[in-house]
């Protein structure tokens, strides 16, 4: 082959080469595209009305430094503890300040002084109006959470908080703490999940424990009137129920959303998920919603047994039990709901009780005719125990509520809920 040939031959060779590139290019170009509209059609089959449902839960941009969630969630991250410490916290956590040993108080007032920036931070919510914790309700079941758990240790790291000040004869403290959990509480009852509501609920627990030792101390603060007022502010007055319908309107459209789009999987935390049927249904979805509701007025005590019968059905459900786990979930958030009204009712007669002591000397033989003991409370439906002491006391408290809280609470939790004791005059 002549030098002439070989050169045209390397030419023709290269041509076919870059031929070859720019059809692998194509065809590659092609799929990527065809990809994306595959995509863009299944992003598209997602019901228009779910998620334009779902949008009406988000919240409109709030400035960070005027966001009170942006706050709680940077104070809670800021609580980094020792085993140690998050061993006694949660012993101190369960117990009144007068029930920790030694050890208990110089490991918790020890992690309280070293976490003082972070309650700081956490305690400038509380003056904060506006709250949202930025959730993209419209991304159905993509849509991500932040670390709610980093707030339940900081709201018992609170709670200790509010114990040591009262104890240490600090009311102002004691109420700053209380007003924190108070924000902290109504900040995660204003969002839309499942998860944020129970975080609620528990928080506002560890909040209204500290409030109960307060009305019935025997401190001369504790008997003032301005202070009586102070502590009636921090209850909250949330509409639980209300609150729990828009979540589970929320859970609906999420769940709708999905089945349109094929999801058969929702992963909603950390070792938290839920398998949704391949037959699942928009009347399978509507079906259970309606059944929910059903059980919202109903105080829990009056019908302990459906939570059995719930376990049940969701024991038999395959795979993974199916929306009928979430049924489970939402039996227990109303009873635990329920509970929390139950100990706000508790609070406001005591806080009423007291007051009637400073204005008459003494607390009435017979029962008051007062709203909260005389209606039953929202979750054992009976009358708060009203019970005058021969030494001048009242104890006040929530009928078999131990029994009631067991299977719809980790364990241990009966024990948070204790009666009053007003103090003689």
């Amino acid at each position: 082959m002549s030098v002439g040939e070989f050169s045209w031959f390397r030419r023709i060779a290269l041509v076919g080469a870059v031929c070859v590139l720019l059809v692998l290019v194509i065809l590659t170009v092609a799929r990527l595209r065809g990809r994306q509209a595959l995509l863009a059609h299944v992003e598209a089959e997602a019901d228009p009305e779910a998620v334009e449902l779902l949008m009406s839960f988000e919240k409109p941009a709030i400035p960070d430094e005027e966001n009170a969630a942006e706050w709680v969630l940077a104070g809670a991250g800021a609580v980094v503890w020792s085993d140690v410490e998050r061993g006694a916290v949660g012993v101190a956590s369960g117990l009144p300040y007068s029930e920790w040993d030694q050890t208990t108080k110089a490991t918790v007032r020890g992690a309280l002084e070293r976490h003082r920036g972070a309650l700081k931070i956490l305690g400038t919510a509380v003056s904060l109006k506006d709250s949202s914790y930025d959730i993209r309700y419209s991304d159905g079941t993509d849509a991500e959470l932040p670390d709610l758990l980093t707030l339940m240790r900081a709201g018992r790291l609170l709670l200790c908080d509010a114990r040591i000040a009262f104890a240490d004869e600090d009311p102002k403290a004691g109420l700053s703490a209380l007003a924190t959990l108070n924000r902290m509480a109504r900040s995660l009852y204003e969002e839309s999940t499942l998860i944020t509501y129970l975080i609620a609920v528990a928080i506002e627990r560890m909040m209204l424990i500290p409030v109960a030792e307060a009305v019935s101390s025997d401190a001369s603060w504790a008997g003032e009137s301005a202070f009586l007022d102070s502590l009636e502010a921090v209850v909250l007055h949330t509409d639980q129920i209300g609150d729990l319908r828009r979540v589970l309107a929320a859970w609906e459209a999420t769940l709708w959303a999905a089945v349109t789009k094929g999801v058969t999987r929702w992963e909603f935390g950390p070792e938290h998920s839920l398998d949704l049927p391949d037959d699942l249904g928009r009347e399978d979805i509507q079906q259970a919603r309606r059944r929910v509701e059903q059980w919202l007025p109903i105080p829990y005590g009056r019908t302990p047994e459906r939570l059995t019968q719930l376990d049940a059905e969701a024991k038999a459900q395959e795979p993974d039990n199916g929306v009928e786990s979430d049924l489970v979930g939402f039996n227990k958030a109303i009873g635990r709901a329920q509970s929390v009204a139950a100990q706000r009712q508790l609070i406001r007669a005591a806080l009423t009780m007291r007051r009637t002591m400073l204005a008459t000397g003494t607390y009435p033989i017979d029962r008051p005719n007062d709203p909260d003991l005389t209606i039953p409370d929202p979750f054992t439906d009976n009358k708060l125990s009203y019970e005058p002491g021969p030494d001048g006391t009242l104890t006040l408290a929530i009928v078999d509520v131990a029994e009631l809280l067991v299977p719809i609470t980790v364990a241990g939790m009966a024990q948070y809920i204790r009666p009053v004791t007003l103090p003689a005059p």
